[in-house]
């Protein structure tokens, strides 16, 4: 999996079988999309994208071909990583004028703040 900028649009993720072949954009649209991160099961992966010009998580489903939304909040929401357990997402959000360390669920529930401090 990687982003990449072409000359028509900005950057867009794609996957890809591990030798480089199968290349399949999974993005698309005027918008950034960037820091892709699988799931431990292969299945999903979570990705940040500049939609609307807000930074929001979006779980793609790898087999069913759809993104889900996992952040509403206005501010930056970015770079989930999976827990071992593939049900909790880690992720930066701002919250005031801090950048702090949340988890949420992949159904896009349960948003707890996990670490707090300035900066």
């Amino acid at each position: 999996m990687f982003a990449r900028k072409n000359k028509k649009s900005a950057k867009q993720i794609y996957i890809s079988d591990i030798d480089g072949s199968n290349i399949e954009q999974i993005t698309q649209g005027e918008q950034i999309h960037i820091s892709p991160s699988w799931g431990p099961k292969g299945r999903y992966l979570v990705y940040t994208s500049f939609e609307k010009r807000h930074m929001r998580l979006v779980l793609y489903d790898t087999v069913a071909k759809t993104h889900k939304k996992l952040t509403r909040r206005l501010g930056m929401n970015s770079g989930g990583n999976f827990a071992p357990n593939g049900e909790i997402l880690a992720y930066s959000a701002s919250r005031g004028s801090d950048t702090e360390i949340f988890t949420i669920s992949t159904k896009g529930t349960n948003r707890r703040l996990l670490i707090s401090g300035s900066g």
